[in-house]
């Protein structure tokens, strides 16, 4: 799309703002109006029909800036910005043109960067160390964090045990930067859900008794059960006390099993294609970890095998594609005739549960298919981080044809000659 059709968008929310104090400001959060900026200064949209029209255009828009712009501004503050300009060519008396998009576009890239390190509690974990650092993740011990912040941040006087660790709890920090500080909010609570998720995953306990939790932390001893009866009521409460806490600071999370690359995989602008894949995949295990519903969680578990290895993604799951993911998980983790048939069979096992329940809603899940579900995730996607020929591959095509020359007799060797040909 040229910057002249980019300015008649902006010409189409010029025509249909509202500028100014007008009567319809107090009508309350519910209401079909939206406003940027106070009184003579506001910018408003008012009925279903132009919020309809704002949104998809500014979408639009802010899709069309580019990734400099969506990566460093969220859709709400390009909004607001994008109203500035709206009124500005109003006081003007004057429609955009494709100059005013290229001016405004390059102000905004313009901008100073906005730094902040994001502070949330964390739970389910205990550590001796002052701190541990995970790629650029730092964890916190309550007892050193407001210390450790005043030596970074010297002349910060909000650093205090009142802000810090008056609730005792252990928090992780993340540095992150933008041109607007609410993508700096963004862009850490991304890193934040996806730190829940893999470290669920490299905990990996298939009973469910320990859980590191962010955003998704229930504390359980507060859920009360009330039971009642014709002639009386009494009260049960769940005992959070099963749930075992994680030694966060243990070498393990930082040095063992390919758990070393994870943590800078989470917050780097520049993941591979097969990299994305593993943190999508390493995601739907550590939700499947912490999911109460068994059937649930064996879909997940799924999902993240077929995140790593199914070749066709979007295509509908046929027996033929069932065999080529089973073949593909005989090779790459067995290394005897014996073992690749038991893996194949486990796979095409686990598909005959994934149809009981995606088209007929029944089938019960027995710990045996979970566990098996469970350990084959582990398995898979620990193969591949660990090993330091597929952790270099560039896409998952890479990876599933090097392992469906696996299954036709290829060496390592020729592999590598392969790939050289390939680039």
């Amino acid at each position: 799309m040229s910057n002249q059709d980019l300015s008649r968008i902006i010409n189409e929310l010029l025509n249909i703002a509202v500028f100014g104090k007008h009567n319809f400001m107090n009508l309350g959060k519910d209401a079909a109006i939206k406003i940027f900026g106070e009184e003579n200064t506001a910018v408003s949209f008012i009925s279903v029909g132009k919020l309809r029209i704002f949104d998809q255009r500014t979408r639009e828009l802010y899709k069309l800036a580019g990734v400099i712009i969506s990566r460093n501004y969220a859709l709400v503050s390009f909004q607001r910005a994008l109203c500035e300009l709206l009124f500005n060519l109003n006081s003007a008396n004057k429609q955009a043109t494709k100059e005013d998009w290229i001016n405004f576009r390059n102000e905004l890239i313009q901008r100073p960067d906005v730094t902040i390190h994001s502070l949330m509690p964390i739970y389910g974990i205990e550590m001796s160390s002052p701190k541990v650092h995970l790629g650029k993740f730092i964890i916190y011990n309550p007892a050193h964090i407001t210390n450790l912040l005043k030596s970074d941040y010297p002349n910060n006087k909000y650093l205090t045990d009142d802000n810090l660790s008056n609730d005792n709890n252990y928090r992780i920090g993340l540095t992150v930067n933008a041109k607007d500080y609410q993508k700096c909010y963004d862009l850490a609570d991304q890193a934040f859900t996806s730190f829940e998720y893999i470290a669920n995953f490299a905990t990996a306990h298939f009973h469910k008794n320990s859980r590191i939790s962010i955003f998704n932390h229930i504390k359980i001893d507060d859920v009360v059960n009330l039971a009642v009866t014709l002639d009386k009521m009494q009260s049960s409460t769940k005992d959070g006390s099963s749930l075992k806490t994680v030694v966060i600071d243990d070498a393990y999370y930082r040095e063992s099993n390919g758990n070393e690359y994870l943590w800078e995989w989470i917050t780097s602008d520049e993941r591979t294609n097969l990299q994305q894949k593993l943190i999508d995949a390493m995601e739907w295990a550590g939700k499947a970890l912490t999911e109460p519903d068994d059937a649930r969680a064996l879909l997940q578990y799924i999902i993240a095998i077929e995140a790593t290895l199914q070749f066709d993604e979007g295509k509908f799951i046929v027996p033929s594609i069932v065999s080529h993911l089973s073949d593909m998980v005989a090779f790459l983790l067995g290394d005897a005739y014996e073992d690749r048939l038991a893996y194949a069979g486990y796979i095409k096992n686990l598909y005959k549960q994934r149809s009981a329940l995606t088209h007929s809603g029944k089938g019960a899940i027995s710990d045996y298919d979970l566990h098996t579900a469970h350990v084959l995730t582990q398995k898979i996607i620990r193969k591949i981080i660990s090993n330091d020929q597929m952790r270099t591959f560039k896409t998952k095509a890479e990876l599933c044809n090097y392992l469906i020359s696996l299954k036709y007799g290829a060496t390592i060797c020729d592999n590598i000659v392969l790939k050289a040909k390939e680039n």
